[in-house]
């Protein structure tokens, strides 16, 4: 009897020293800066010249959803980074820098007639909108800075207005099971159910 008593002693002791291991994965794991609001964006609107020049139009918060700017662009693009003020970057990625018109398949000569590449006078981003972003950088193909900006000269009004996406189905990341039950409840059932499962 004492013997089986000692094997469920280590077994439970074995079993919480289990869990607290993922426990601590689960906390280090954590990203150490938030992640962006997924309701507003910054709204970078950009003059390029002819020669590729860029100047900022207007930045301003927006309530709209990012894309995330991961296009497999070979050519023609610029490199977008936004970081915060110790220079960890926050969010990357490419944006196009010409129109490309692709005419109708038609053969002359042998050949297909080439696409028409017209410079894009202005451009408009909407970027993810970190609390903690400082400076949005804008670099070439060739990785050569083309723009910096920096995002507190500019007055971005925030629009903190969350607790009405609270009932849109999606447990946001700024809501929990306390501050918006009809939201993340999902998430506490699907747990209950995993731990009843086992």
């Amino acid at each position: 009897m004492n013997k089986i008593l000692a094997n469920k002693k280590r077994l439970l002791l074995s079993l919480l020293s289990i869990a607290l291991v993922i426990a601590l994965v689960k906390i280090l794991a954590k990203p150490l800066l938030p992640p962006p609001n997924p309701h507003l964006s910054i709204q970078v609107s950009l003059n390029q010249d002819q020669a590729g020049n860029l100047s900022v139009k207007n930045l301003n918060l927006t309530e709209a959803y990012a894309p995330d700017y991961k296009l497999n662009l070979p050519n023609g693009f610029y490199e977008i980074v936004m970081s915060e003020k110790l220079g960890m970057p926050l969010f990357s990625g490419k944006f196009a820098r010409d129109l490309v018109l692709m005419p109708y398949p038609k053969m002359i000569n042998g050949q297909y007639l080439p696409p028409e590449i017209l410079p894009l006078g202005e451009i408009t981003l909407l970027l993810p909108y970190y609390r903690e972003a400082e400076l949005i950088i804008i670099k070439d193909e060739q990785g050569s800075d083309k723009l910096t900006i920096n995002i507190s000269d500019f007055s971005l009004n925030p629009v903190e207005s969350y607790t009405k996406y609270c009932g849109n189905g999606i447990c946001d990341t700024d809501e929990n099971i306390l501050s918006c039950y009809s939201d993340c409840r999902i998430i506490l059932e699907s747990q209950i159910k995993h731990w009843f499962n086992k």
